[in-house]
């Protein structure tokens, strides 16, 4: 008898998580970051309006001084992992699969980012750009991301509504955190924490 309630709760919590989330959202970030969201549950059945939010963000002069140049270890640890050989392809394919696996209406993306040293702003614009095209291929989305080589700098509008099928999302991550290459990418960026 537990075993067929062990397989009762199982197959309800599949189910559950078999019902797609449809989110609107509007996500602003400049010098204050501005949040909207409203989520729609059980065939839009269940809607849970999330109130607007405003938030400060961390301004540069709150931050200690450093050195010009220098990199944060984010920075480093991100570097180490994106040059683990195999990463970036299977960190494309994972983009890829959460991309196909989303259906999206009305989306429009702008960013602008750009990291304290030009030559990672290049480094990760080369590897970010390459999926602009690819992203913006359908109608009804609209997608412009900008490097910034002029300093450290994450500037973000983003609007749209997206259907998120939790099992299928949870399938994907899994697939990929448990990866060899992902494995390997996170080693090489513990070790540079390390350091």
């Amino acid at each position: 008898m537990p075993v067929l309630g062990l397989v009762i709760t199982l197959a309800c919590l599949v189910t559950l998580l078999a019902i797609p989330v449809d989110l609107t959202f509007v996500l602003r970030r400049h010098k204050i970051l501005h949040t909207q969201l409203r989520v729609a549950w059980l065939f839009g059945l269940v809607q849970l309006p999330i109130r607007k939010r405003k938030i400060s963000t961390i301004t540069r002069r709150h931050r200690p001084e450093k050195a010009p140049r220098e990199r944060t270890k984010t920075a480093k640890r991100l570097l180490a992992m994106l040059k683990t050989k195999g990463f970036k392809a299977r960190l494309m394919k994972f983009f890829i699969e959460l991309w196909k696996a989303i259906p999206k209406r009305n989306l429009h993306l702008w960013m602008r980012f750009g990291l304290d040293d030009p030559a990672d702003t290049g480094m990760f614009w080369g590897f970010i750009g390459s999926f602009q095209m690819m992203l913006a291929a359908p109608r009804g989305i609209d997608i412009a991301i900008e490097p910034a080589f002029d300093g450290a700098v994450f500037q973000l509008d983003s609007s749209g509504q997206i259907r998120l099928i939790p099992i299928q999302l949870i399938y994907i991550a899994l697939a990929f955190a448990i990866s060899p290459v992902t494995l390997r990418a996170l080693r090489a960026a513990y070790s540079v924490g390390k350091q």
